[in-house]
């Protein structure tokens, strides 16, 4: 078993296994979670943030997809931007080189195909990708108990507004930095004691023109930071395993402020 991480410019992305995972998250989001906004007649989900700038986690066993997660830049147009401002209320919320977004965070043991084991590896993988591409948090958007399981796991999390109901759900925006303990704790709460993160592709990862989304100092820190700093593109004005949806039925029963 092994987690591999790579932009859609990689040579992992193959196109089978791009539309293995894009199958995956089809069965999980659309059958399985209902996510009705999603459907699509060639069954598969890929939206208008997958391509180059999308950072795709895939825990890979007998050649399988197990467990899947996506990072998205939020120098670019991702979910908050401009699929649920609502969920921040109008306020301004971390957007960075080194902020990212998380979505589509899923396992095949969502539909009784897989083993629960990939979900825990996958959550650390995520802590430790950040830790080498030097991010320093995370936006999402989650249910609300989703605050308190991070923050157990070692991350510093909060809201960034109340919740927003949407079809019938609680739904709200989050924010989680790294912080120093946040891979040692997540690794000894997840029981994952070995290594999981497959090192070529990592390299890989920061050495990609992907790099110009990450923080100059963190590319530093890797090593790899051979580019102009002019080439860092300016900011715009970030489970059950459930870190964000896609549906816009949209509810006005709104918490009490």
């Amino acid at each position: 078993m092994m987690i591999f991480a790579f932009y859609e410019d990689s040579k992992l992305a193959t196109p089978s296994l791009m539309d293995e995972i894009y199958d995956l998250r089809y069965r999980i989001f659309v059958e399985a979670l209902a996510w009705s906004s999603l459907v699509k007649p060639d069954r598969r989900d890929r939206d208008q943030f997958d391509g180059d700038d999308a950072l795709h986690v895939v825990d890979i066993h007998d050649g399988r997809v197990m467990a899947y997660s996506r990072l998205l830049p939020t120098t670019r147009p991702h979910l908050l931007s401009h699929v649920y401002p609502e969920l921040v209320r109008g306020r301004s919320y971390p957007k960075a080189p080194d902020i990212f977004e998380w979505t589509r965070l899923c396992a095949r043991s969502e539909i009784g195909d897989g083993d629960v084991l990939a979900s825990r590896r996958l959550m650390v993988a995520i802590a430790e990708i950040c830790q080498y591409l030097g991010i320093t948090g995370l936006i999402a958007q989650s249910k609300p108990g989703w605050v308190r399981r991070l923050n157990r796991l070692g991350w510093n999390a909060q809201p960034l507004a109340d919740p927003v109901v949407f079809d019938g759900r609680p739904t709200l925006a989050l924010e989680a930095r790294v912080s120093d303990r946040t891979v040692s704790t997540s690794r000894k709460c997840l029981g994952i004691d070995t290594d999981i993160l497959d090192q070529p592709s990592l390299r890989d990862l920061a050495a990609s023109k992907a790099k110009r989304h990450i923080c100059a100092g963190a590319l530093r820190r890797t090593g790899v930071l051979h580019a102009q700093r002019e080439i860092v593109p300016e900011p715009l004005d970030l489970c059950s395993l459930q870190v964000d949806g896609a549906n816009r039925t949209y509810s006005a029963a709104m918490p009490v402020t």
